[in-house]
């Protein structure tokens, strides 16, 4: 019955560890950004997530407050991780790429990197190429 609650949570969880990252992201992405703005909105999102969370688990039994930052911190680690570790390496796939097809062309591949990333990362940085 407790892996049945936990794997409905960890499902919930995704959600708003995946909008929050997503409105971190519109926010503070620029033009020749890389893979360190994407981990900091993550870990802004996985902070706020946290806070929220553990208010919400305080409301239920408020009892003792350092267990409860504690379970919504282990709560929302894996679905905000998941979310970094995909956000990161579909960036450096495309960045990649992009340098690949700008060396075979001749172009220079440090003017390249950050010129054709749009001012934000949806919706083409998240579109599996293939």
């Amino acid at each position: 019955m407790v892996f049945l609650v936990g794997a409905v949570f960890f499902l919930a969880a995704l959600l708003p560890t995946y909008v929050l990252s997503r409105v971190l992201l519109v926010f503070f992405w620029r033009e020749g950004n890389g893979s360190a703005t994407i981990a900091a909105c993550h870990i802004g999102s996985y902070l706020f997530c946290v806070l929220v969370g553990a208010i919400g688990f305080a409301a239920g039994g408020a009892i003792d407050g350092g267990s409860k930052v504690g379970l919504a911190a282990l709560s929302f680690m894996l679905p905000q991780m998941i979310w970094m570790v995909t956000d990161v390496y579909r960036f450096e796939k495309r960045t990649t790429a992009q340098a690949e097809a700008h060396s075979a062309r001749g172009a220079p591949v440090r003017a390249s990197i950050g010129a054709p990333v749009p001012l934000l990362p949806p919706p083409d940085h998240y579109r599996s190429r293939g």
